[in-house]
């Protein structure tokens, strides 16, 4: 099995949630398949990091 991690842009905004879903079918067109999804983390109300989605594929 073969792991890989991507940043996700972070938002629930239209453009983003559409981003998200091209980022995600463009990676689904190489082979990859989501496994998880990492939130941001944020300290005292500021975002400091976006989302990160880690992919698997078999070798």
């Amino acid at each position: 099995m073969e792991y890989k991690v991507i940043s996700l842009p972070y938002g629930t905004s239209k453009k983003n949630r559409e981003e998200i879903a091209r980022i995600l079918n463009e990676e689904a067109a190489n082979g990859w398949t989501l496994d998880n999804v990492l939130q941001p983390q944020q300290i005292f109300g500021t975002t400091y990091s976006e989302h990160s989605a880690i992919l698997k594929r078999k070798s």
